[in-house]
């Protein structure tokens, strides 16, 4: 008996230092593994009519769907960084034509500044009677900006690194997901202790709440989209002279 207990003892004893091992494995990528399972949620329907598609080829309908999320993700992200980059430069020498007395009238000119020079003389009654030079907060703003942008170069490069490596981690989770994510989930619901109806009442709830969550961090994304689209209309800015506001 005693032998009985210290086998089992020492079995789940090893059991939990293995699990602890794993988690400690895993901590890193716990972010890219839960993007990856909100993205099989996501896309498992599409996954599904993809599948009765091609008559059940789960490797195929799976590494389709990861190469339009691919595609998706993508796209957008390198017209990103070329806009980011664009932007930065014209930042620099927008900065470089400020530090004279040409620039600055260049910058006068534009309607957009005027409207805002306009706007905060009515703000501030009068400018003079408080001694606040705008021309001079102007350039040191405009020099804080790359000044920062220099100083986080490296930053941001790190910053892509990882988010390169979560993003091949989520894919190849997702990929999995995907393909094998009905019999995981058939197994989980087999250790639940509960019956079958609970059990799928339980994941339809924590399917919801998933698609609740996205659904509307999207609408919340498109009405500040929105928002901002509007502002920029109603200030008069277009094309490049956006980049001032957005910095």
């Amino acid at each position: 008996m005693n032998r009985t207990w210290l086998v089992t003892a020492f079995f789940f004893a090893l059991l939990l230092l293995i699990l602890y091992g794993a988690f400690l494995i895993l901590t890193p990528f716990l972010t890219a593994i839960t993007w990856a399972a909100i993205l099989a949620i996501l896309f498992y329907p599409v996954y599904a009519g993809l599948l009765e598609l091609i008559r059940g080829r789960a490797t195929l309908a799976a590494m389709t769907v990861i190469v339009v999320i691919t595609i998706i993700v993508i796209a957008p992200g390198v017209e990103l960084a070329r806009f980011l980059a664009d932007e930065a430069v014209s930042l620099l020498q927008s900065v470089r034509l400020l530090l004279d007395e040409d620039g600055k009238q260049q910058w006068l000119a534009q309607p957009w500044v005027r409207h805002l020079i306009g706007w905060w003389d009515m703000a501030t009654f009068r400018l003079v009677d408080f001694k606040i030079d705008w021309k001079n907060l102007l350039i040191q703003g405009a020099q804080s900006s790359s000044t920062f942008i220099v100083t986080q170069v490296k930053g941001i490069a790190q910053n892509v690194l990882l988010f390169t490596v979560n993003f091949i981690v989520a894919l190849f989770t997702l990929f999995f997901f995907l393909r094998d994510g009905a019999e995981l989930v058939s197994r989980i619901q087999r250790l639940l202790p509960m019956d079958k109806e609970h059990q799928q009442r339980l994941f339809k709830n924590i399917v919801d709440s998933v698609l609740a969550v996205v659904h509307g961090s999207l609408v919340v994304a498109m009405v500040q989209g929105l928002l901002a689209g509007l502002a920029y209309w109603f200030l008069g800015v277009a094309g490049n002279d956006r980049r001032l506001l957005i910095y």
